[in-house]
């Protein structure tokens, strides 16, 4: 089956959710295309040294504001639709392709962050919007792609099932399980949108780990 085909049976099995997914990913782009505008011809605003006075940070610009959270979300859910209807048929492929996905999608937002900040932003601004992005985008996918992985691990094959009538299901092992895949799927998105980071912006973007308080 073609990827028309398999776009057009998408569509009339779930025409809102392909519907809400395409609108999504196009005010995405329009977000993108917004703070690229307000980038040209402007020094970087979102650099902030620790010698500069911390006055200047109480002025938020709203507008930038919902930007950032509206490109996030809008982006955020387009792909994890794109996902769950991957996942119809290639539930492997579309874990691994998530990884990906969702460390763009997350550095991307950081680029957004840079273009157009909504404040002075700090290093450390930055490696609180690394956390807040990650937690934030793991809780989508498990919202929209979480509940058919959890059910195929629980549900147990046909041939495992006449063996396993009379004893308990593994619903802990089956939990424990998927907090495993989710442990796993964080560390490599993390990992991604670090690296992107750190290769393509400038060092006031990158995440640094913060010291405890003594």
């Amino acid at each position: 089956m073609s990827l028309k085909e398999n776009m057009l049976n998408e569509y009339e099995r779930s025409p809102i959710a392909t519907i809400t997914g395409v609108s999504c990913a196009v005010l995405a782009a329009l977000g993108l295309l917004l703070a690229w505008s307000q980038y040209q011809g402007v020094a970087s605003p979102a650099i902030m040294t620790n010698n500069e006075s911390a006055s200047t940070q109480d002025q938020i610009h709203l507008g930038n504001l919902l930007l950032i959270i509206c490109y996030f979300v809008a982006l955020t859910i387009s792909t994890a639709f794109f996902v769950r209807a991957l996942a119809r048929k290639h539930d492997i492929a579309a874990f691994a392709t998530s990884i990906p996905i969702a460390a763009l999608t997350n550095f991307s937002t950081l680029l957004i962050m840079y273009l157009a900040p909504p404040k002075e932003l700090s290093q450390e601004s930055f490696s609180s919007a690394h956390d807040l992005l990650l937690y934030a985008s793991a809780t989508v996918y498990v919202a929209f792609c979480g509940l058919p992985i959890l059910r195929d691990i629980a549900t147990p094959s046909k041939k495992e099932s006449d063996s396993a009538t009379k004893e308990a299901p593994g619903g802990l092992a089956a939990l424990f399980f998927c907090f495993i895949i989710l442990a796993v799927w964080c560390g490599l998105v993390f990992s991604g949108q670090e690296r992107l980071t750190r290769t393509l912006l400038p060092e006031v973007a990158h995440y640094v780990e913060s010291n405890p308080s003594k």
